[in-house]
């Protein structure tokens, strides 16, 4: 998820994972705490992104062994 990260939502993170309240990382961060509560959001919806991403990856793993099993992995 690091990647997908701005600059600001990396460090609104940080502190969020610290335990800083909305309110401490908008003043250490000289941003209105609506910016703070917005870039939240927009973590946990790239969060969710990024694991509905690696669990269709995975299921399509599965799907592909499934399959392989089910018509004998000898005949490949």
């Amino acid at each position: 998820i690091d990647k997908t990260l701005s600059g600001f939502e990396k460090q609104v993170l940080n502190r969020y994972i610290k335990g800083e309240s909305y309110v401490d990382i908008a003043a250490k961060l000289d941003a209105p705490v609506k910016s703070v509560d917005n870039a939240i959001q927009r973590i946990r919806k790239k969060a969710i992104k990024n694991i509905n991403n690696i669990c269709n990856a995975e299921a399509g793993w599965l799907v592909t062994l499934l399959f392989l099993l089910q018509i004998g992995i000898k005949n490949i």
